[in-house]
């Protein structure tokens, strides 16, 4: 079941409907990086050395999966520590759901 998603960006306040979730949703599967921090993010706040541990890449490939979510507005960083935003968790749980995961 598709969920129709609307939602800002947290930089920028750029408005995301339908059309623009399916690019981010894109965005996510075109990266095996990206598509572990995010899921690994599912889990809880961690630091990037965590998630490191966790998914098996490298710091400086998660660093960098990290700063691309960030500016999809789908994840954030408080006290050292990134953590999944509501959007983030909305697209992560979809893609699960898609690949039957």
């Amino acid at each position: 079941m598709i969920i129709p998603i609307f939602f800002k960006k947290l930089k920028g306040g750029v408005m995301l409907n339908g059309d623009d979730t399916f690019q981010v949703t894109k965005y996510i599967l075109t990266s095996e990086n990206r598509f572990l921090v995010l899921l690994d993010l599912l889990g809880g706040a961690k630091t990037a050395r965590e998630i490191s541990l966790n998914i098996n890449k490298s710091h400086s490939n998660v660093n960098r999966a990290n700063r691309q979510l960030i500016s999809y507005g789908l994840v954030f960083k408080i006290n050292g520590k990134y953590a999944i935003n509501l959007s983030g968790q909305l697209i992560a749980l979809q893609l699960l759901n898609f690949l039957g995961l």
